[in-house]
């Protein structure tokens, strides 16, 4: 057992402004500075999402990691001795294809990326390419996965995150409100009860409704695979931040060692199990290991 704490962080962020919220990232670590994991809602790099945004996220797409807003996010990482998770607009100069990527890195560098498999939302689907990979980090000996707010929300990605015995889900988000917090907090603690992992996310900014500043969005969110009554969800004005910290003692999850994955192949058909074993849909991202 391997506890880590973690903050969540739902800040009010600058739209289209990457430098502006580089900064705001590194506000918080200097704040916050034992933390083990600061995880950041969808698309935090540039603000988050937004609608008739199609020419603003062509013009501020990176690639990754090499792009700018990556190299200063990898230097925060080292400079302060932690890890994080963030998102930007990724672009595949040779395909001209844009994805909504999130990314690790550590006192050690970069750790590996994750292009979002379910752009889902009208503002996304018209513009966004989907992923077709599911990347599993090894952060701090332990299988970790990201799935950004449609992915996690349904329930093939994390079927896949079971098989492979994933112990933590990371859930960058957009914004939700407060009308919609009975049905994703049922969907994320099913998805922490399905896999064994704890879920853990934070929301993003609403900018086409911020002309409403005391209406409530949903903050960040955290689901033990455990204990189905322990899930801690946490909201806030429009105009507000809000930090939530969560302290979790990781753990492989426990009935994967009770013939899950045994039965998952006689579940799913030989030739998808070989798929996911061996053909690198599944793709196990030996990262930097933190000690």
């Amino acid at each position: 057992m391997n506890s880590k704490k973690i903050f969540l962080l739902s800040p009010v962020a600058y739209k289209s402004d990457k430098n502006q919220n580089i900064l705001l990232i590194e506000k918080y670590l200097i704040k916050y500075q034992t933390s083990d994991l600061f995880v950041f809602p969808e698309l935090n790099v540039i603000g988050g999402l937004w609608k008739n945004a199609n020419d603003d996220y062509k013009r501020l797409a990176e690639e990754v990691p090499s792009g700018e807003s990556c190299k200063r996010i990898v230097g925060l990482a080292q400079k302060y001795q932690t890890t994080i998770c963030s998102g930007v607009v990724e672009i595949d100069k040779d395909k001209n294809e844009h994805f909504i990527t999130h990314f690790l890195c550590g006192p050690n560098g970069f750790i590996g990326k994750q292009r979002k498999l379910f752009p889902n939302a009208k503002k996304e689907y018209s513009f966004f390419s989907s992923g077709n990979k599911l990347a599993l980090f090894n952060l701090w000996g332990y299988k970790v996965a990201i799935l950004a707010c449609a992915d996690i929300l349904l329930p093939e990605p994390t079927i896949l995150t079971g098989i492979a015995g994933v112990s933590l889900i990371i859930a960058p988000t957009d914004c939700f409100g407060i009308d919609q917090q009975n049905i994703v907090c049922t969907l994320l603690q099913a998805r922490a009860l399905d896999t064994g992992a704890f879920v853990i996310g934070a929301f993003g900014h609403d900018h086409d409704n911020y002309q409403y500043p005391d209406s409530e969005v949903l903050a960040t969110i955290f689901c033990d695979p455990n204990n189905p009554k322990n899930i801690n969800l946490k909201k806030r004005k429009i105009t507000k931040s809000k930090v939530a910290e969560v302290d979790i003692s990781l753990k492989n999850p426990i009935f994967r060692h009770l013939g899950f994955e045994e039965r998952s192949k006689i579940v799913l058909s030989k030739d998808v199990y070989s798929k996911l074993d061996h053909d690198n849909s599944i793709s196990f991202c030996e990262g930097a290991i933190i000690e």
